[in-house]
């Protein structure tokens, strides 16, 4: 796990600069954030196609980097897989409770929200 949340530390900020190159400002909000996903689960899928190898193995090895081709494309998918249909779907409801909440303490008069 800690691998896991290390490697999006990791890669967020190549992910970003990534997504800059391929989004022009004009595009849309929502290009982005697909463009963004994409290059994140791009760059997390090959480091962790290596290294999830090594941690699983217990060892470092050659293997891994041998047999890239063969098990990366297999790896991208899943990972794409998961962040499409539990990961995205999660964090917008969570984001929209959030704004909801928020909505309803500057109702109220309260300007401390979430942060």
């Amino acid at each position: 796990m800690a691998a896991v949340i290390a490697f999006v530390l990791i890669t967020h900020g190549l992910a970003d600069f990534l997504t800059k190159r391929i989004v022009s400002p004009k595009d849309s909000f929502n290009a982005a954030i697909i463009i963004n996903t994409l290059c994140s689960v791009f760059l997390m899928s090959i480091c962790m196609t290596i290294a999830g190898a090594w941690i699983g193995s217990g060892q470092i090895s050659i293997k891994p980097i041998y047999h890239f081709f063969y098990k990366w494309p297999r790896n991208f998918a899943i990972a794409f897989e998961v962040e499409i249909f539990i990961a995205q779907p999660i964090a917008r409801f969570v984001m929209i409770k959030i704004h909801r909440f928020q909505e309803i303490q500057e109702k109220a008069g309260g300007k401390e929200g979430i942060v």
